[in-house]
């Protein structure tokens, strides 16, 4: 692990010495400095007036991920393997996120990143490097580490890698991030310097970036191209489609999470199946919408009738709105808008 260490902190100096320079074509290492480069042509300029004691603030993030998921799909009955699914990915995302002092460990920070299902870590510093890790012997368990390489603790650039494989399932996802620290605070609510504006609206209960039980960790807006492989074992037959999505994430400190997604599987020129969606699990209440089959079972009330989505990313300012309706007349509406000077 320290060998990784050392070599990415040295492809990251680069990189953030360069801000999007030449790279060697002949280095092994060169799609990594690319996309890193790329990356970074993306966000704000460093701001220099911000403290560079500590990471904690409030940071602009770009990030790319590639997916990889094989498995088996299972019958109606669950009982018996009828094929596998084969799925690629790529996704670019901008985050607002926040880096926070860890005080149940020594020399450790928080990080909250809108990566979805896994939450925030905690990340250990040391030196210009915070990282963490997640490997386990078990071979069924998932491996999970990191390392982001800072400047100045007002710029970072690094990379995420997550697997997980059993007996039925190969899963990887490896993310290259590089971000700037745009505030010294470490509250959405309180960054003076930054215009920052959240109403959501469910279930007849609005809220907004102000309430208590409203304390954002990051934000996250990303855009998801893909190719999906689906394998018959009846008929010895696989189909290819491809898949497209638009999501907008807001994960709470606490763990609360809010999600709206905009994409669909395209099977031929006249047919797809449409993925779009709205959770929630705010103050408790859990809420999930989805586009319902004919023979569907499920209530009307997580059935949607109808739902619209927008985003938008910027160097300087980052938006998203979405508005959903269920069968049973229920609507959901969230709107997110983030500038700075």
């Amino acid at each position: 692990m320290n060998q990784i260490k050392l070599v990415l902190s040295s492809l990251v100096l680069v990189v953030l010495a360069a801000c999007g320079g030449e790279s060697d074509s002949d280095s092994a290492d060169a799609e990594f400095l690319t996309l890193s480069a790329e990356l970074n042509s993306t966000l704000p300029p460093v701001n220099e007036s911000l403290s560079s004691q500590s990471p904690e603030g409030i940071w602009r993030v770009a990030r790319h991920t590639v997916l990889n998921s094989k498995g088996g799909a299972f019958n109606e009955s669950m009982q018996e393997i009828s094929g596998f699914l084969d799925v690629r990915s790529e996704s670019y995302s901008q985050l607002l996120i926040i880096i926070e002092k860890d005080f149940t460990a020594e020399n450790a920070y928080i990080i909250y990143t809108c990566d979805g299902y896994w939450g925030a870590k905690s990340w250990e510093l040391e030196g210009n490097t915070l990282s963490y890790g997640n490997i386990n012997d078990n071979i069924f368990s998932p491996e999970d580490d990191g390392d982001f390489v800072l400047e100045n603790n007002l710029r970072l650039a690094g990379q995420t890698r997550y697997e997980y494989h059993d007996s039925n399932n190969d899963h990887s996802e490896n993310t290259t991030y590089t971000g700037v620290k745009i505030s010294d605070s470490i509250n959405f609510n309180e960054a003076q310097n930054l215009n920052i504006d959240l109403q959501i609206n469910q279930r007849d209960t609005s809220y907004q970036l102000s309430d208590y039980v409203i304390n954002p960790g990051c934000f996250s807006i990303s855009q998801d191209e893909g190719e999906l492989k689906e394998y018959t074992l009846a008929t010895d037959s696989t189909e290819t489609y491809s898949q497209s999505s638009s999501s907008f994430v807001i994960e709470m400190m606490g763990g609360d999470r809010i999600s709206a997604d905009e994409g669909a599987i395209v099977i031929d020129s006249e047919t797809s199946v449409d993925l779009s969606g709205y959770y929630s699990n705010v103050n408790g209440q859990n809420l999930q919408l989805f586009y319902c089959s004919e023979d569907s079972e499920a209530p009307d009330e997580e059935c949607l009738k109808s739902f619209e989505m927008t985003t938008s990313a910027e160097t300087n300012a980052m938006s998203a709105s979405s508005k959903g309706e269920s069968l049973d007349g229920e609507t959901v509406e969230i709107y997110f808008s983030y500038s700075q000077e």
